[in-house]
């Protein structure tokens, strides 16, 4: 429905589009349907960007990283069919760490290397395709220091 909330249209999301219907036959078209009994369809687009994941108690050995899932004001207006949760490399590549998945969290205990930064996105897809990205969540990997020893 992309066409429908560009120019010249400017649909927002929620909108109706009322609809008129009419037949053709090899004589030509019928009388339309009056504007009562038209369908009317809702605009809807890819989800909104989603709220950024948040850090759940990370330490030098494992990230853990939660989010809320998608609601009716953020999901297109189509129910969202899956997350996907990327993760930067150290190379500034993303890798996609959770997808097809409805998941609210996800847990890093392999190969993490104690005060190195992870970087995490998150989007939803609905019917309509992938939303834009969350903005990114830093996790420095390390644990709270311990207590210093009095000498």
């Amino acid at each position: 429905m992309s066409e429908f909330s560009s120019s010249p249209f400017n649909l927002a999301r929620g909108d109706y589009i009322m609809v008129r219907v009419s037949a053709k036959n090899s004589l030509g078209y019928g009388d339309a349907s009056e504007e009562d009994d038209s369908p009317r369809i809702t605009v809807a687009t890819v989800p909104l960007a989603p709220n950024a994941p948040t850090n759940d108690g990370s330490s030098d050995s494992e990230l853990s990283i939660e989010w809320s899932g998608a609601t009716s004001s953020n999901n297109g207006g189509s129910s969202i069919l899956e997350h996907e949760l990327d993760m930067a490399e150290s190379d500034g590549s993303w890798e996609t760490v959770l997808a097809s998945s409805l998941a609210t969290s996800f847990t890093k205990s392999s190969g993490v290397e104690s005060g190195s930064t992870y970087t995490f996105r998150l989007r939803y897809r609905n019917v309509y395709g992938w939303g834009p990205y969350s903005s990114s969540l830093e996790i420095v990997a390390g644990s709270v220091p311990s207590k210093p020893s009095m000498p």
